[in-house]
């Protein structure tokens, strides 16, 4: 897998502003990933000194809105302030996710749409994307209760966690 699908892949949970997907900025593919709408709420990243632990689960088929975005540097590390409004809604059914990302900066505002089928096994959650790129595979840790979802990605620089956390509508 080459370093900008890698990219592209980490931006769906963790919106990292330089990376592409099937922007609603870009001219609409032939097909779009998906038709979610957008309407979660707008979330600030925050950075704070410890995070939870991935404990697995079974993800319930839903729909799910992102509600927090928590980074968690290393010890002796230090992340910059994410000064972005992030959002996402992800329809999880059956193996299958769907999911609409969004950022706004001033009056930059920004979409990605994203569809993959997914399997969890422990506490590792394996995404095989279909779109916007065929066959990139991700594996964020995660933990899974009835009502939320929270996934885990290490930050590109490797100088800590991102928890992004879905809450079930």
């Amino acid at each position: 897998m080459s370093i900008r699908s890698s990219a592209r892949v980490v931006w769906l949970f963790i919106a990292l502003g330089s990376l592409a997907g099937c922007s609603d900025d870009d001219p609409p593919p032939d097909e779009p990933c998906n038709a979610l709408v957008n309407d979660g709420p707008g979330v600030t990243p925050e950075l704070l000194t410890a995070g939870t632990m991935p404990m697995g689960g079974t993800i319930e088929d839903g729909l799910y809105e992102q509600t927090g975005f928590d980074i968690y540097p290393d010890s002796g590390s230090t992340v910059p302030p994410d000064p972005r409004t992030l959002s996402g809604i992800f329809e999880f059914t059956a193996g299958s996710l769907q999911a609409i990302v969004g950022q706004a900066l001033g009056s930059h505002v920004r979409a990605d749409r994203y569809s993959a089928d997914y399997e969890a096994s422990g506490t590792e959650l394996t995404l095989t994307y279909g779109c916007p790129e065929q066959g990139v595979i991700e594996r964020p840790n995660f933990t899974a209760t009835p009502a939320e979802v929270r996934l885990f990605y290490r930050i590109a620089s490797d100088s800590g966690t991102a928890e992004v956390i879905l809450t079930k509508r």
